[in-house]
C-alpha cells in the first residue's frame, strides 16, 4: 500500500514490528522479469495493479544490433543470427511455447 502514488512520503506504523516505515515520494520501483519463468508467473492482483507492464520485442533488427553485427563482419556470426531468427519463428508458433520463450537479441551482445 505504501507504494501507492497517494500513501508515498506518509509513514505508517508496521504490523509486525514497533515501527514506523514510509516510501520516498521520489523513489521509482523499476522490476524485469522474463515471461519463460514460471516460478514468478503468478503475481498477486494486489501487486500488479501498482505497476504498469511493459513488453520489449526482440530487437534482431535494430540499428543497434546491426551495427554490432556488422562490425563484426562474421559470416559464422551471420548464419546463427539467421538460425536464431528462424528457431524464433518456431517456438512462437508451438502451441506449447509462445513469444516468451523466444532467444533474444541480448544474448549475444
Amino acid at each position: 500500500m505504501l507504494i501507492d502514488p497517494d500513501k508515498r512520503g506518509q509513514a505508517l506504523r508496521l504490523l509486525y514490528k514497533d515501527e514506523e516505515f514510509s516510501v520516498p515520494k521520489n523513489l521509482y520501483i523499476i522490476g524485469m522479469m522474463n515471461a519463460a519463468d514460471r516460478s514468478i508467473a503468478m503475481i498477486d492482483y494486489a501487486l500488479r495493479r501498482r505497476f504498469a507492464f511493459y513488453d520489449f520485442a526482440l530487437a534482431f533488427e535494430n540499428v543497434g544490433f546491426k551495427k554490432y553485427q556488422n562490425n563484426l563482419n562474421n559470416e559464422k556470426f551471420n548464419n546463427l543470427i539467421d538460425k536464431i531468427i528462424e528457431l524464433n519463428i518456431i517456438i512462437s508458433n508451438d502451441s506449447c511455447l509462445s513469444v516468451g520463450f523466444q532467444i533474444g537479441h541480448s544474448y549475444f551482445y
